[in-house]
């Protein structure tokens, strides 16, 4: 005699249906873990970001030394994990530009670091792409491009596009009046009546950084600059 035939019911699940239950909830599971990775990765590269800005404030409060230095390093590791994860992230990029220049042109050695230049300008380069730069970002591209050989005359358009943005730019002088010093030749009008208007207003402002204004003013070029300020010249 053969067993009575059970045919499967809403409570009698199958053993076809067992196994795409327990496949469901794998899947799932999976899903859950993916989720939880993807985040935990994307808050470790936040924390990152965030550790490498602070650096980099607590190093540009320092003056030039090995401690400077370490914080500035420090500063460049974190960043660049973070823009590992963070690519499209523009405000990431413009402090790793920083930094690198910083690093190029403020460590404890005098010499400026060619390479380091050039890394912060392709860091400066990602904030353009970006859609991103604002006037001290083009200001900071600028001056790094003026330091690479061969670069002026696109340190010449960033500088003008930096006195478009903020004519009169606030803590910027010092870097456009060094660029516009080294690429005045491929510097377009009227970046260099800005330029020249700009040195003026710096050394009227006796609170400001004037060497720059200074050197600037007072170098040999095409179009010589003067200022109705005594001693401009």
């Amino acid at each position: 005699m053969t067993g009575p035939n059970i045919m499967p019911t809403s409570t009698t699940p199958t053993t076809f249906a067992k196994a795409l239950d327990a496949a469901l909830l794998t899947g799932a599971a999976l899903a859950a873990l993916a989720v939880l990775g993807w985040a935990a990765a994307d808050y470790a590269a936040i924390s990152a970001g965030e550790a490498g800005s602070a650096r980099l404030y607590e190093a540009l409060a320092l003056e030039p030394g090995t401690a400077r230095d370490a914080a500035l390093d420090a500063a460049q590791r974190q960043l660049s994990e973070a823009l590992k994860r963070r690519r499209g992230d523009a405000q990431l990029w413009s402090r790793l530009a920083e930094t690198r220049l910083q690093q190029a042109t403020g460590a404890a050695v005098s010499d400026v670091s060619a390479p380091l230049v050039a890394a912060s300008a392709d860091a400066g380069a990602q904030v353009q792409r970006l859609g991103r730069a604002n006037a001290a970002d083009f200001a900071r591209q600028a001056y790094a491009l003026s330091l690479l050989p061969g670069k002026e005359g696109e340190a010449g358009e960033a500088l003008a596009q930096s006195y478009t943005l903020e004519p009169l730019g606030t803590g910027l002088s010092e870097r456009r009046l060094r660029a516009a010093l080294l690429v005045w030749g491929r510097l377009p009008e009227p970046a260099r009546s800005q330029a020249v208007a700009e040195a003026c207003e710096t050394l009227a402002d006796p609170t400001a950084d004037q060497v720059a204004a200074l050197a600037f003013l007072r170098a040999p070029r095409p179009s010589p600059a003067s200022c109705p300020l005594a001693g401009a010249r």
